[in-house]
């Protein structure tokens, strides 16, 4: 195995350990939840004690009581702490909720289901792209190139990603993609497409968006896979630069 694989077996490998380890800790407080251990107004401990108590990470308690708060289990409140919620039905979680919660999702997590999305999608792009859907990808990676402006640029930029996403054909995809698209335009990604500091990173971005049409249109679906891991890390990258120089200020 190359150095290239091993880390990226490596990054692969943490990162499903730290997912499993969220996924312990929502079962054990949903069981909590669910025996009545832990009845509805019940107050979680602090953060540093129920990380004690439960043996997992503060980020990983973090991640945890993040999905237990989107699925309606727990409720958190700044200066109050997190309590459990009266619990409903999920036929109570209608789909134009579930849109609302999803579209205001943080930077953070608009890149982590983009990484897990994307290089499949390029991979199923690169077998089942038709002639057209080439023509469309190759054009928005064309105007990419020719805009001068970062609003324009962010606006072909997500373009770029929806017709790969459309050329797989795969219409439950489209839909989640959909809801992926809606919450780039959002505030917090919005404010981080337009600072000054992602001009210097535009030519980089092209040249991946040129290295991944490259891809699907000679229907090499690793490369495509490989291209759209490589460029979501670089999206990834320059998220974290830009919220860390925002931050400093």
């Amino acid at each position: 195995m190359d150095g290239d694989k091993m880390a990226r077996s490596a990054i692969d490998s943490v990162t499903g350990s730290a997912w499993q380890a969220v996924d312990t800790l929502v079962r054990e407080v949903k069981e909590k939840i669910a025996t009545g251990i832990w009845p509805p107004g019940y107050r979680l401990p602090p953060e540093r004690d129920l990380a004690a108590d439960l043996g997992v990470a503060r980020n990983t308690l973090r991640r945890g009581l993040k999905q237990l708060e989107g699925e309606g289990h727990i409720e958190r409140h700044v200066g109050r702490g997190s309590f459990v919620a009266e619990q409903r039905s999920d036929r109570d979680l209608s789909i134009e909720a579930l849109i609302a919660r999803a579209i205001d999702a943080s930077p953070a997590d608009i890149i982590e289901i983009r990484v897990l999305l994307e290089p499949w999608a390029a991979s199923l792009a690169a077998m089942r792209a038709s002639a057209q859907d080439l023509v469309t990808i190759r054009e928005c990676v064309e105007k990419c190139q020719q805009v001068t402006d970062l609003s324009a640029f962010a606006y072909w930029d997500a373009k770029f990603h929806e017709a790969i996403i459309a050329s797989t054909g795969n219409r439950l995809l489209e839909c989640l993609f959909a809801v992926v698209t809606m919450s780039r335009r959002q505030a917090g990604w919005k404010a981080l497409d337009h600072r000054p500091e992602m001009l210097a990173l535009r030519p980089g971005f092209e040249e991946e968006h040129r290295e991944l049409y490259n891809a699907i249109s000679e229907r090499n679906m690793s490369q495509a896979a490989n291209v759209a891991r490589t460029h979501l890390r670089s999206v990834r990258n320059a998220i974290e630069g830009t919220e860390a120089s925002s931050g400093d200020r």
